[in-house]
């Protein structure tokens, strides 16, 4: 734990963090399982996140996980009403797949759970996943391709109660996924996130990386904005050992579904990377962001910024993002000042128990109180926490008993009548239930 000081105020007040890595920095990479880590060879500038790397034992493997938990919600239909307690049933499960050549590496990852009330069917929901994350090596380029989808009833953003709730399962940006920070009532929707991106080594120091994303959140019912997003982003960096410096350009579009509302931003950012092979990665970025959309609407300058941090200790692991800009509004609003900050921090306890704590807040805001940025009623203030912590007891090596708390808080408001009562979101959920993580099956 106090490591975990160390390091986040580090973080906080801009201290250098190389004299806190050093004492890990000589050792061999390994994980918390002692297996060989694969170094990460993303580049700051790219769309994903930097990384610890990747266990070299797990390759050409698949892993296959269940789970059932029983589950009491105090408010199913996510609304501002007061619902009730109502008892459930969640069935879960995830399959991973790893393989890796001589040029290439593959990762295919599905999550998936399904709740089911016994009092209340039409509460009923679900959540399938799948990432897809694929990187071939050409000499001195790279080729990789990464595609990130979901399909459920409920927002993503927070749920993180059940050993297989809904998250990202790549490692891409967060910034470059659809927002999904807005808890909204029941209703099926489909996001996706893909993207290609080319890099190039000019030298041992010294690459170049350009990417083309796109993006979009589909509602199949509600009264909601369809969003769709294009991108593309360029940049350099400059490694001097486990620092590394990068100058970058990105451009995205936005479109909303039927309405003719349009934006564009424009955006240069320094950044900061700093990474050592299975203990740590931090990358810091920030810069101008110009926006401009039709209608008739003035051009806007502000700031796009972004922070994210991967620490791993000898019982201990955290990870804790931030992102502020412009997004696509979660399906209330045409185009968001959005600021999210996400942290989890996960903890072996003793031999058989371990812990996990998790937190997450997003403020989600019109960009201006011209109509066409609000077109489904009067809030245009959006302030969301979601808090959540599980405790689990290995029963066996590849069985766990699970306990698990969140609650989801959010409160929304107006720019048009500030004096009217916020209206607000408040939902609990306890449960407690079994996993199964079985045994990898290695490929040929």
């Amino acid at each position: 734990m106090k490591k975990v000081l160390q390091i986040t105020l580090c973080v906080a007040l801009g201290a250098p963090i190389t004299a806190l890595a050093q004492q890990t920095a000589d050792s061999p990479p390994t994980t918390q399982a002692g297996s060989t880590v694969a170094e990460d060879h993303h580049l700051l500038t790219g769309v994903h996140d930097l990384t610890l790397g990747s266990p070299e034992g797990g390759r050409n493997v698949l892993t296959p996980s269940l789970s059932v938990m029983q589950d009491v919600d105090s408010n199913g239909y996510s609304s501002t009403s007061t619902v009730g307690w109502e008892p459930l049933t969640m069935l879960g499960g995830s399959l991973g797949l790893e393989r890796s050549g001589k040029r290439d590496s593959l990762q295919l990852q599905y999550v998936g759970n399904g709740s089911i009330y016994e009092t209340n069917s039409s509460l009923n929901t679900f959540w399938h996943s799948l990432g897809f994350n694929n990187e071939l090596s050409l000499g001195r380029a790279s080729l990789l391709l990464t595609d990130s989808f979901s399909y459920s009833r409920q927002a993503t953003f927070g749920a993180n109660y059940a050993p297989f709730a809904g998250t990202s399962n790549t490692d891409l940006n967060a910034g470059l996924l659809p927002n999904q920070s807005v808890l909204t009532p029941l209703g099926d929707r489909i996001g996706n996130a893909a993207a290609a991106e080319i890099d190039y080594h000019l030298s041992r120091e010294d690459s170049i990386t350009a990417s083309f994303t796109q993006s979009m959140l589909h509602f199949l019912e509600g009264s909601y904005l369809n969003s769709n997003q294009l991108g593309f982003q360029s940049g350099y960096n400059r490694q001097i050992r486990h620092h590394t410096i990068g100058l970058s350009y990105g451009y995205q579009q936005w479109t909303f579904g039927d309405i003719s509302l349009e934006g564009r931003t424009h955006t240069a950012q320094l950044s900061y990377g700093y990474r050592i092979t299975s203990r740590l990665a931090f990358q810091a970025s920030a810069g101008p962001q110009i926006a401009e959309f039709n209608l008739g609407v003035p051009r806007q300058v502000g700031l796009s910024s972004s922070v994210a941090l991967h620490y791993q200790m000898r019982a201990s692991d955290l990870a804790v993002t931030y992102n502020h800009g412009l997004s696509g509004g979660a399906g209330v609003l045409a185009t968001a000042k959005s600021d999210t900050v996400a942290g989890n921090l996960t903890r072996r306890i003793s031999r058989r128990w371990s812990g996990a704590f998790s937190a997450a807040y997003s403020r989600n805001s019109a960009i201006s109180g011209f109509g066409a940025f609000n077109l489904l009623g009067a809030s245009s203030l959006y302030n969301t926490i979601t808090v959540g912590a599980v405790v689990t007891h290995d029963i066996s090596a590849d069985k766990q008993l699970v306990f698990s708390y969140q609650v989801q808080d959010q409160v929304t408001g107006t720019f048009t009548a500030p004096g009217a009562p916020p209206f607000q979101l408040v939902r609990h959920l306890i449960g407690a239930g079994l996993t199964w993580h079985m045994r990898p099956i290695h490929l040929q």
